[in-house]
């Protein structure tokens, strides 16, 4: 999955909303929350220099700076991770149950409506 809208791939605050994190994480933007004090920090360093290196590791929810000597971890659900670090949206992990969706639509009763798609 590229970045997500707008061009960023991750989003730093303090916190988030249920909303905004589970909407972010569908359209592939990491929520990275951090503790207040080490946003500040970090804002702080990008008006210094905006081209300050923020490393983030999805796969160990992890972020590094290096010119700031700092490392944190932050929250990060497993299946959002495996959505980010995978590029999966809606559909592919749809897709991903196709075998157990066949076995339940041949399953049912003849006289119930069928859902149809052709690859």
């Amino acid at each position: 999955m590229g970045a997500g809208r707008g061009g960023f791939r991750a989003i730093v605050a303090p916190s988030f909303g249920d909303i905004f994190r589970a909407n972010a994480i569908g359209h592939g933007l990491l929520p990275v929350a951090l503790p207040a004090a080490v946003v500040e920090r970090l804002m702080r360093a990008v008006e210094r220099d905006p081209q300050i290196e923020l490393r983030i590791d999805v796969a160990h929810a992890a972020i590094d700076v290096p010119a700031l000597e700092l490392h944190a971890f932050f929250p990060l659900e497993e299946h959002a991770r495996n959505r980010i670090v995978n590029g999966l949206d809606d559909i592919a992990i749809t897709m991903a149950h196709e075998e157990a969706i066949a076995r339940h639509e041949a399953a049912r009763p003849e006289w119930l409506p069928r859902v149809t798609y052709r690859r």
